[in-house]
Formats: C-alpha cells, sequence, structure tokens
C-alpha cells in the first residue's frame, strides 16, 4: 500500500513540475511574441517616419522650384 501511494505522489509530484515547465514555455513564448511584435510595430513606425520626411523633402523640393519659378518671370 505504501508503494502504490509512493508512485501515486511521484506521478503527482512529475506531472506537477511538467505543469510549471510548460507554464514557463508559455510565458516564455508570450515574451518572446510580445517582444517581437513591439520590433515589428517599431519598424514600421520607423519606415513611416522615413515615409512621411520623403514625403516632405518632395514638397519642400517643389515648393523651392515654383518660388525659382516666379522669381525668373
Amino acid at each position: 500500500m505504501q508503494e502504490g501511494f509512493a508512485v501515486l505522489s511521484t506521478i503527482k509530484n512529475n506531472t506537477g513540475a511538467e505543469m510549471a515547465d510548460f507554464g514557463q514555455d508559455a510565458a516564455n513564448t508570450s515574451f518572446f511574441f510580445f517582444f517581437f511584435f513591439a520590433l515589428h510595430c517599431i519598424k514600421r513606425l520607423a519606415d513611416n517616419v522615413i515615409y512621411a520626411g520623403s514625403l516632405i523633402m518632395l514638397a519642400m523640393q517643389i515648393s523651392s522650384l515654383q518660388a525659382s519659378r516666379s522669381i525668373k518671370e
């Protein structure tokens, strides 16, 4: 009877350890998902800033071209 109880408690303890490992894996997975999602968002934001900056530069060049045209006329 004692041996059976020892086997059951060992199974219970091992299952608890496995569940703890699974919980740690899930925490690591969610952390890495959040980390890479944050990197993805930062990259998208940087791309948008670069795109907006290039549009501003283009608008400045167009206004400069129009100003030089009006001076010539």
